[in-house]
């Protein structure tokens, strides 16, 4: 659970002369994180832009005086290439997408519209906005990414972050679960992300559900 108190001058004066974020000072440490549980379906097969989305949030505190920590440099790494981690600012809920002008409603756009290779669902950096909507299984939404997270020709893909706590000591992130490890469609098998401040780290499953 996590502990919210009242927010503390950080201990280094420095830390009022310029905005950060900073490294997390020797005391630190995280808040427990519960491991996330899906349960996989044919959206969890390949990275087609269809999966589930799951809210996390982590907390930095001083272990001495349990006091949260805002401005703190936490970074967060998947474990595996389908797994997508997000700042909370880079993931905006949408209506469902209408098709752009020149393709007629109700028509099936074509492939080659966004450029997407069907092989690994790859999307062109020049393609119109329409081309990078999402959807989530879970809720039943689409929503989008912010630009500099759409997957471009390079087959660029966030699986890493760098962010930082809030007043409050806390990291809001995303996690889009486009794919996990499995054996063609069958023997789902689970991952995992790590979160680190440099003087604490933390290992979180995401476990598959049978």
């Amino acid at each position: 659970m996590l502990k919210f108190v009242p927010l503390g001058l950080l201990p280094l004066a420095l830390f009022a002369c310029s905005s950060g974020p900073w490294p997390a000072p020797g005391s630190a440490v995280l808040s427990d994180l519960e491991d996330f549980e899906i349960v996989p379906s044919s959206a969890h097969v390949s990275q087609d832009g269809i999966g589930t989305l799951i809210l996390g949030d982590i907390m930095v505190y001083d272990e001495m005086s349990e006091m949260a920590l805002n401005n703190i440099e936490v970074e967060i790494l998947t474990g595996w290439s389908g797994i997508y981690v997000l700042p909370e600012s880079a993931v905006k809920l949408v209506q469902y997408p209408q098709p752009p002008a020149d393709v007629a409603s109700g028509d099936a756009v074509p492939a080659d519209y966004c450029d997407i290779e069907p092989a690994d669902g790859e999307i062109d950096s020049n393609a119109p906005d329409w081309c990078s909507w999402w959807w989530d299984t879970d809720t039943a939404a689409f929503f989008e990414f912010g630009s500099d997270y759409a997957m471009s020709p390079e087959n660029f893909q966030p699986t890493y972050m760098i962010g930082s706590t809030n007043s409050r000591g806390i990291l809001r992130f995303y996690l889009y679960v486009d794919s996990l490890p499995n054996d063609d469609g069958e023997d789902f098998t689970g991952s995992g992300i790590w979160i680190s401040i440099g003087v604490d780290a933390l290992n979180v499953a995401i476990e598959v559900e049978v």
